[in-house]
C-alpha cells in the first residue's frame, strides 16, 4: 500500500534539500511540484503515480493551496518544517535580490496558510534547526517511511551536503515571472 507525504514550510527552510534527502531506496519526494497555475489535480497524481511505496513533496507553495491537498489526499502522512516567518522572508528577500519590503504583504499571506494549516491539520512539526542535526534527521525520516531503512552512508552524506535553488529561478518566482 502507498502512503503519500506532504512537507510544507515558508520558503527557504531547507525544502529543496529535504526533497534529496528523501529520495533514495522505495522513498522519492518531489520539490517545487506546484508552479504558478497551482494545478493541483497533476501534483497530486505525480504523487500518487509514482512507483514508490513512500511517494510525496516537500512544497512552500503548497501552503497556498493546503485546503484542497488535503480534501485529495485526507490519509497523507503531513508535515511541516517550521521556521520564523521573519527569517524565511530575510533570507528569501536576499536570494531573491529585492527588498525584504517588496515581499511583506505577500509573505503575510502566506504566513496565514500556514497558521491556517498548522490549525486545521495540526500536523507533525519539526524545526528548522533540527532538521539540520542527525537526530531531527532520522525523526524526520521516521516520519515520512517508519518502515524503510535508512543507510547510514546516506544520512552521513546528507549530513554535509548543502543544496540550494539556482538564484534566477527563485528571482523569477518572486516577482512573479
Amino acid at each position: 500500500m502507498k502512503k503519500p507525504f506532504i512537507i510544507l514550510a515558508m520558503p527557504r527552510s531547507m525544502t529543496a534539500w529535504t526533497s534529496c534527502f528523501l529520495t533514495i531506496g522505495n522513498v522519492f519526494c518531489q520539490h517545487e511540484i506546484l508552479r504558478k497555475d497551482r494545478r493541483t489535480d497533476i501534483a497530486v497524481q505525480s504523487i500518487l503515480g509514482q512507483p514508490y511505496k513512500y511517494s510525496g513533496a516537500a512544497c512552500p507553495g503548497s501552503l497556498m493551496v493546503w485546503q484542497e491537498l488535503v480534501h485529495r489526499m485526507p490519509n497523507a502522512n503531513y508535515i511541516y518544517i517550521r521556521r520564523s516567518p521573519a527569517q524565511s522572508l530575510k533570507s528569501l528577500a536576499k536570494v531573491a535580490g529585492v527588498p525584504v519590503e517588496m515581499m511583506e504583504e505577500g509573505y503575510e499571506g502566506l504566513n496565514q496558510k500556514a497558521r491556517e494549516f498548522m490549525q486545521f491539520v495540526e500536523p507533525k512539526v519539526i524545526d528548522f534547526a533540527e532538521l539540520a542535526t542527525m537526530k531531527g534527521m532520522r525523526k524526520l525520516w521516521n516520519w515520512v517511511c517508519p518502515e524503510e531503512h535508512l543507510p547510514d552512508q546516506h544520512l552521513v552524506k546528507m549530513h554535509s551536503l548543502h543544496i540550494e535553488q539556482r538564484k534566477e529561478i527563485i528571482h523569477a518566482q518572486v516577482l512573479g515571472k
